[in-house]
C-alpha cells in the first residue's frame, strides 16, 4: 500500500496527514464517530493545533468503482468545501487530504480539517445534550427558522446534498447570530 497526498495547506499539515494511519489509532486521537467504515474525531498533537480527522474505508468492489469514477471520499469532500466556501457558506476549512492506495484502488481516504471546537451538532445546539439542561420551544423554533432560511439560501445558490442529516450540520453562536457549518455536502 502507498499513500497519495491530495492536498495540504502547509508542509506541516502534509507531514501530519502522512502519519494519519498511525495517529488515528493513538492516544492523541479522541473519537466522536467510530462505526462501520467511518472513524472520525479530534487529533491533538503537540506543536500543532487541534484538528478534526476523518477516515473512510472502502470495503466493496462497487465502492472502489464509484471512487474510481467520482474520486475518493476525501477528494469529493475537498471539492464540496471549495464549492461551499466560494458560494459564501461556512464549512470546516480543509487542512489536508490523503488516499491510501492498494493496487489501483483506494482502500481508505483521510480528510483533516480545522476543528470546530465552539460548534455543536444541530440537535445538541437546538435541544440540549442528553442528561443536561434541555432548551425550550423558543430556542428550537429560532434555530429551525434560521436553518430553514440558510437551507433556502443554499438551494438558491444551486447547492444540494444527498446526506442532509443533523450530524452533518454544526452550529455556533457568533455575536448573537447563528452560524451553520455544512459538512458532507
Amino acid at each position: 500500500m502507498h499513500r497519495r497526498l491530495l492536498f495540504a495547506e502547509s508542509p506541516e499539515m502534509a507531514a501530519l496527514i502522512e502519519q494519519a494511519v498511525e495517529l488515528i489509532n493513538s492516544a492523541m486521537f479522541t473519537a466522536v464517530k467510530s462505526e462501520g467504515k467511518t472513524r472520525a474525531g479530534f487529533l491533538s498533537c503537540s506543536g500543532h493545533p487541534v484538528v478534526f480527522i476523518k477516515r473512510n474505508e472502502v470495503r466493496s468492489r462497487l465502492a472502489e468503482l464509484a471512487d474510481f469514477v467520482a474520486g475518493s471520499q476525501a477528494s469529493r469532500a475537498m471539492r464540496s468545501a471549495k464549492i461551499i466556501r466560494k458560494a459564501g457558506f461556512h464549512c470546516a476549512r480543509p487542512l489536508a487530504a490523503m488516499d491510501v492506495i492498494e493496487g489501483f484502488a483506494v482502500r481508505a481516504s483521510y480528510l483533516m480539517s480545522e476543528a470546530l471546537e465552539n460548534a455543536e451538532i444541530l440537535s445538541h445546539f437546538a435541544l440540549g445534550r442528553d442528561g443536561g439542561k434541555r432548551h425550550g420551544y423558543a430556542r428550537r423554533k429560532s434555530v429551525s427558522d434560521a436553518l430553514a432560511a440558510e437551507l433556502r439560501r443554499l438551494h438558491d445558490a444551486g447547492i444540494y446534498t444527498r446526506d442532509l442529516q443533523e450530524t452533518n450540520i454544526m452550529v455556533e453562536e457568533c455575536d448573537g447570530a447563528l452560524r451553520f457549518y455544512f459538512l458532507e455536502l
